[in-house]
C-alpha cells in the first residue's frame, strides 16, 4: 500500500456446464487492470486487446461438458501517479489508481481478477454515450426471464457459481488485511504482514480485500461475535454499530432463518470509488458513511439503515443466486431494503416509523428526478440500483399493507427456501412475484402483479377539509379528496387511471390522537366524505403510513378549517 499498487496471483477451477465442448477461452479485465500472465493447458493466444482488457485463447484440447481444469493468472496495476479527481468511465467498471491507498485500501475481487467470458458490465449503458461513440442502442439490456442461458448464469458475475475461496494477502508491516471468511493463519515474512482467509463452506466466490492500520472493536454479546475494524480516530459510533448489527441479526434470524456465517465483520475504508460491500458476513462501509455521523439528527437512522441493509445481503445475496436475466437485481435490493425497513420499524415508535417512510418516499422521487433514463418496472431492472432498492422496498411495503405482514413474510420465506443454495436454474424476480401471489387474495392479485410489471405511482391529495361544531357537542368532518393512478410508459409519458385500492384516511385531534379512521374508495378521481366524530378534530391525513408510491408528500395532510352551518355532504 505504501507504493499504491497491487499484484494478484491466483487460480480458478473452471467447469464446463454449457453442455457442449468449449474450444476457446475469453478473458476480460476491467480497464486499468493489466493481465500479466495466463497459464492454461494447451491455450494459445489468438487475439488480444489490452487497452480494453480483452483476450481470446484457442484451446488445443476442448474442455468437455462436466470436465474441470485449472486456470492460473497474474494481474496487476501500475504504481499510481497522483490522484484521479473525476470519473471518466460513464458506468463502465474499471480499476482506479486510487483503489490502493496508503491507509484504507479496498479491492473488490471481480474488478481485480480476470472475468471468464464476456460481460455486459463493461458496456456503456447511457444512450448519449453510446451515440457519441457510434454504438447501436441497447435494445435488449438483459436476457428474457425464461432464457435458458440466463437462467444458468449468475446475475452480472455470470462466470461465477457456488464455490469456495482461499485468499492470502500480503500487506505493509503496520497494517491488517481483512476479507471475508475464516482467518486460518497470520504471519510475518520479509518485513510484511500476511493473512490467509478461507470461505466458510460453499459461497458466491466474491470477496473484498481491505488493508489499513485498524483498531478492532469486538462485541460477543450476540449469537455470533461482531468485529469492527476502523480507523482509530473514528471510534465514536462503533459501540452503537455493534448494537445495531447484533439486534438486526436476531431480527433477521427470526424472520428469515439462520445466519450462515461464524461472525459479522464491519470494515472501514476510504471513499474514492463510492461503493459499499457485503460478502459472506463481511461488510465494507466507506469513511464518509456512518463512521463520523452526528447521531443527534438523521445520522442515527442512516447508521441503522446502512448496517441493517448490508447485513441483509447474508440472506438475499450470499445464500441464493439470482439469474442473469431481466429484473434479477430487484431480488437482492428490494428484499434487503425491505428487511432493513422491517428492522428499523421494530425499534422505532409510530411517529418515527411514519417519518422514516415519508423520507424514503421523498428520497426515491428526488433520486428519480436526477437520473437520465426512464424508470423500468421491477421485472425489467438491469443495473438501476435506486429503482431496484428504493422503489422495490416501497412496493413491498405497499404489498404488506394490502395482504398483511405475516402473509408477505411467509411468501418471502417460501421463495427463499425454494432457491437458497440451489444449482441452476437460478432465481428470477418472477419467482419472487409468484411466491407473493401465492399468499395474495384473488381480488388483489392483478394489483400486486402489476406492481412488479408496470411503473405505477399514485396521485393523492386533500382538496378541502372542514370541521363543523354541532349542537350536541359532536363535530362534522367533511373532506374532499382527489386520487388516481398513473402508469409511466416511457420517458415523460404517463397515463391516468382510476384508483383501484382502498385509500386510508385518518383524522387526529390537536394532541395527535386518532379521532376517526376510514378506508375509502375514490373511483372517479374526486370525492367528498363526511363523518361525525365525538372529539374536536384538528388535522386529516390521507395514506398516513406512506404506503402508496406518490411523488407528492406535501398535500397528504391538512389542518381542518372550522366552519359554521356547513350543509350536510354526501
Amino acid at each position: 500500500p505504501d507504493e499504491r499498487y497491487f499484484v494478484a496471483r491466483g487460480e480458478y477451477r473452471l467447469e464446463n456446464r454449457a453442455g457442449v465442448p468449449i474450444r476457446e477461452l475469453h478473458l476480460s479485465t476491467f480497464i486499468h487492470l493489466k493481465l500479466e500472465a495466463v497459464e492454461y493447458p494447451g491455450a494459445r493466444l489468438r487475439e488480444a486487446y489490452p487497452e480494453w482488457g480483452y483476450a481470446i485463447y484457442d484451446l488445443d484440447e476442448p474442455l468437455l461438458p462436466g470436465e474441470q481444469r485449472t486456470l492460473r493468472f497474474v494481474t496487476r496495476t501500475e504504481p499510481a501517479r497522483g490522484f484521479q479527481n473525476h470519473v471518466d468511465g460513464d458506468d463502465v467498471y474499471m480499476v482506479y489508481p486510487n483503489d490502493v491507498v496508503g491507509n484504507g485500501t479496498n479491492l473488490y475481487s471481480p474488478f481485480i481478477l480476470p472475468f471468464i467470458g464476456y460481460t455486459k458490465m463493461v458496456e456503456h449503458k447511457k444512450a448519449w454515450m453510446r451515440h457519441r461513440y457510434g454504438l447501436p442502442p441497447l435494445e435488449q439490456r438483459l436476457r428474457p426471464h425464461d432464457d435458458p442461458v440466463g437462467l444458468s448464469k449468475a446475475m452480472m458475475l455470470s462466470h461465477l457459481a457456488w464455490g469456495d475461496v482461499d485468499v492470502t494477502i500480503g500487506t505493509a508491516p503496520d497494517q491488517t488485511a481483512v476479507t471475508s471468511g475464516r482467518l486460518v493463519r497470520q504471519w510475518q515474512q520479509d518485513g510484511r504482514n500476511y493473512f490467509r482467509y478461507r470461505s466458510e463452506g460453499m459461497g458466491r466466490g466474491t470477496f473484498t480485500i481491505y488493508s489499513a492500520r485498524y483498531t478492532v472493536h469486538r462485541d460477543t454479546r450476540f449469537r455470533v461475535p461482531i468485529e469492527i475494524h476502523h480507523h482509530p480516530a473514528h471510534g465514536q459510533n462503533v459501540a452503537l454499530m455493534a448494537e445495531h448489527l447484533g439486534r438486526a441479526l436476531a431480527f433477521y434470524e427470526a424472520a428469515f432463518g439462520p445466519y450462515p456465517f461464524e461472525r459479522i465483520r464491519l470494515v472501514e475504508f476510504v471513499y474514492y470509488d463510492g461503493m459499499v460491500f457485503s460478502e459472506a458476513g463481511t461488510l465494507g462501509l466507506p469513511e464518509v458513511l456512518v463512521w463520523k455521523s452526528d447521531l443527534a439528527g438523521d445520522g442515527r437512522d442512516n447508521l441503522a439503515e446502512w448496517l441493517s441493509y448490508l447485513l441483509a445481503y447474508a440472506w438475499w445475496e450470499d445464500q441464493l443466486i439470482a439469474a442473469d436475466v431481466a429484473g434479477s437485481m430487484t431480488i437482492r435490493e428490494a428484499l434487503s431494503g425491505y428487511a432493513s425497513n422491517l428492522y428499523r420499524r421494530s425499534i422505532y415508535a409510530g411517529d418515527e416509523q411514519r417519518r422514516l417512510k415519508q423520507r424514503q418516499m421523498r428520497d426515491f422521487f428526488r433520486t428519480l428526478g436526477k437520473i437520465d433514463f426512464h424508470e423500468p418496472p421491477l421485472t425489467d431492472v438491469y443495473n438501476e440500483v435506486p429503482v431496484a432498492r428504493l422503489k422495490g422496498q416501497i412496493v413491498l411495503e405497499l404489498i404488506e399493507a394490502q395482504i398483511g405482514q405475516p402473509a408477505l413474510l411467509a411468501a418471502i420465506r417460501q421463495f427463499f427456501e425454494a432457491h437458497a443454495g440451489r444449482p441452476p436454474p437460478y432465481a428470477t424476480v418472477l419467482d419472487l412475484r409468484d411466491a407473493i401471489l401465492d399468499h395474495t387474495p384473488v381480488a388483489l392479485r392483478s394489483v400486486i402483479g402489476e406492481a412488479f410489471s408496470a411503473v405505477v405511482t399514485y396521485r393523492l391529495g386533500i382538496v378541502d377539509a372542514t370541521d363543523t361544531a354541532l349542537p350536541d357537542g359532536n363535530h362534522r368532518v367533511r373532506v374532499t379528496l382527489e386520487a388516481g393512478k398513473r402508469y409511466t410508459e416511457g420517458l415523460g409519458k404517463q397515463r391516468e387511471a382510476p384508483l383501484d385500492l382502498p385509500l386510508p384516511v385518518v383524522v387526529r385531534d390537536a394532541a395527535g390522537g386518532i379521532v376517526h379512521e376510514a378506508a375509502v374508495t375514490v373511483p372517479d378521481g374526486l370525492a367528498t366524505f363526511e363523518w361525525i366524530v365525538a372529539r374536536r378534530p384538528h388535522r386529516v391525513a390521507v395514506d398516513p403510513a406512506f404506503t402508496l408510491p406518490s411523488a407528492s408528500v406535501q398535500n397528504r395532510e391538512k389542518t381542518l378549517r372550522p366552519v359554521d352551518g356547513d350543509p350536510p355532504g354526501r
